[in-house]
């Protein structure tokens, strides 16, 4: 029941937040070094789920921006869809496509706020990151999603 109404309640919340003033793009925001250059598989995605007027978005980036340096030697793949406008919601769903977790997009399109972590093996969502968590809750998090 829980999975089901957070997509519902940050779509309602999204809603009232007022118009975008700038253009991101969707992106892998960062490969670890374990992974760069070569064709190894990331043991864990984190999908950040954001747009630039998203109030959540505010909270939480600041938070879980040094954190991704802190996690940059884990097989970690960063990724960021951005919903700010059409075109970045295209751009986010194509690379959600590109990545092989496009019914984990499907399923939480449109939200934003908060970041999964999903097994690339399986794409099942093993954590939600929001504003809840404190920095190292959401680091804890990270580290239980690799050990699993």
């Amino acid at each position: 029941m829980k999975s089901v109404l957070l997509p519902v309640i940050l779509t309602i919340w999204v809603a009232m937040a007022p118009l975008p003033t700038r253009v991101k793009t969707a992106h892998i925001d960062h490969t670890p070094p374990a992974l760069s250059g070569q064709r190894v598989k990331p043991k864990l995605l984190a999908l950040l789920f954001r747009a630039d007027w998203c109030r959540y978005c505010k909270v939480l980036e600041p938070e879980y921006a040094p954190l991704k340096q802190s996690l940059q030697k884990e097989p970690i793949l960063f990724v960021r869809f951005d919903f700010t406008n059409a075109k970045t919601s295209m751009q986010a769903r194509e690379l959600a496509a590109r990545l092989g977790v496009g019914s984990v997009f499907d399923q939480f399109e449109g939200s934003t706020g908060f970041a999964l972590l999903v097994k690339p093996t399986t794409n099942q969502v093993v954590g939600i990151i929001t504003i809840a968590e404190t920095p190292d809750q959401m680091r804890a998090m990270f580290m239980q999603a690799l050990k699993q």
